[in-house]
């Protein structure tokens, strides 16, 4: 008769718990801010930005309205998080915005739509909707870069 072997249970691996994970968040979003840079680091020739934003889900409620004025020690943070029904959408509004500062453009209008996986339906995408106004104000100089 071999000898009894003791049944030893398979631990899982360690996972962070969710005070690591809530502290991770918080130290990935002041890297983030730190990196973005203020508005007169990234663009010394524009004085202040003006956003004016509205998302609408794709029945035409309207989810957000907002207004924001950036002005120049202001964290360049300009992607904005899909409140529609995917959880992780993201609207890039920081690569409009790099196109239109060096050409010194005043005025961009636009809309988005959210391209993240739906929580109702997998096999379809959020379609949730971003009309945005940016309008851009410049100091004056002699001459344009």
């Amino acid at each position: 008769m071999p000898p009894l072997q003791r049944y030893r249970k398979r631990r899982k691996a360690q996972e962070p718990n969710k005070n690591e994970l809530k502290v991770a968040r918080g130290e990935a979003e002041t890297r983030h801010r730190t990196q973005a840079g203020t508005l007169r680091e990234r663009f010394p020739h524009v004085t202040r930005l003006e956003l004016d934003l509205r998302m609408v889900t794709p029945a035409g409620a309207t989810l957000q309205q907002e207004h924001r004025l950036i002005q120049g020690g202001a964290p360049l943070l300009l992607d904005i998080p899909c409140q529609g029904g995917c959880g992780n959408g993201l609207f890039l509004l920081t690569q409009v915005v790099e196109e239109m500062l060096p050409v010194r453009q005043e005025l961009r209008e636009g809309m988005g739509l959210c391209q993240g996986i739906s929580y109702a339906d997998p096999k379809a995408l959020c379609n949730t909707k971003l009309i945005y106004r940016i309008e851009a104000s410049y100091s004056p100089t002699s001459s344009q870069s």
